[in-house]
């Protein structure tokens, strides 16, 4: 790897506050990759560039999901990732600290 190459891995709970079809937004500069339960809701791959935005929708119910979000950078220069939602209409924001929650894992 070259200096400034480096994976990130983020895992938790997302608390959805209805039934509905949930739009998940990600922007990274060199890839990210989106499972909420085992199902795959975004998978960028390294063609992506800073300004490009993903989009994928699964339909969940009110309540607590398991996901993953994994993403990679490459280069010197800062690292771009966001994650945003929209369901039932609304316009895309970014997901609440007080819908995602942290497990600690097991050793």
């Amino acid at each position: 790897p070259k200096s400034g190459d480096f994976a990130m891995f983020f895992t938790g709970t997302i608390e959805v506050p209805a039934d509905a079809a949930y739009t998940f937004s990600v922007k990274a500069d060199t890839g990210a990759l989106l499972r909420i339960h085992e199902a795959t809701v975004l998978d960028l791959d390294h063609s992506f560039t800073k300004e490009d935005e993903a989009t994928g929708t699964i339909r969940l119910q009110k309540g607590a999901h398991p996901f993953r979000l994994y993403t990679q950078h490459h280069g010197a220069d800062s690292p771009t990732l966001s994650l945003r939602w929209s369901h039932a209409g609304t316009a895309p924001e970014p997901i609440p600290a007080s819908a995602l929650f942290h497990e600690k894992l097991s050793p």
